[in-house]
């Protein structure tokens, strides 16, 4: 990969310095994040910044670290296997008993129907996203898929933060 000198403001190096060693990257490495997740963002209008950064990070983990996905409704509920990625197994481990239900149920639907999501584009576009409710609230399950082998990698989980529509009110 050949790289370019770019001039950017010093404020912007400061804060990618910092950002860069809470995530173990370099500054470079950290810019280049923001910026893939800034031209995410503008192909994917429709996704939360948070989210997809979570997904980035997610979909660039090993597939050798991945984990099977034990669900409470059982496997037999689900006709593709379902793995997650250690970055999606945090934070699924990190939800409150009363959400682990309509986790479960989504991410059923997504094993036994894959297309029910619907595929992004950029760098995102190996992400598919399937939309659901819980407790009143619109929540984002993103995932890959493995057709030849009828494998659904979990790969991020979030709440749609609705900032937009909620300022035109």
């Amino acid at each position: 990969m050949t790289t370019v000198s770019v001039r950017i403001d010093e404020e912007l190096v400061i804060a990618a310095r910092l950002a860069a060693q809470a995530e173990f990257r370099t500054v470079q490495g950290q810019v280049e994040f923001w910026a893939k997740v800034g031209r995410a963002a503008l192909d994917n209008p429709d996704l939360p910044a948070s989210f997809i950064a979570e997904s980035l990070m997610s979909m660039a983990e090993s597939r050798e670290d991945g984990i099977p996905f034990c669900s409470s409704l059982g496997e037999e509920a689900m006709s593709w296997e379902v793995r997650q990625t250690k970055r999606f197994a945090r934070t699924y481990k990190k939800l409150h008993d009363n959400m682990i239900g309509a986790v479960d149920s989504a991410i059923a639907e997504v094993a036994n129907n894959p297309d029910i999501g619907d595929k992004k584009k950029g760098d995102l576009s190996e992400l598919w996203v399937h939309k659901f409710r819980c407790q009143g609230q619109l929540y984002l399950l993103g995932y890959t898929r493995e057709d030849g082998v009828r494998l659904v990698w979990m790969e991020a989980l979030g709440s749609h933060e609705n900032f937009y529509r909620d300022q035109k009110r």
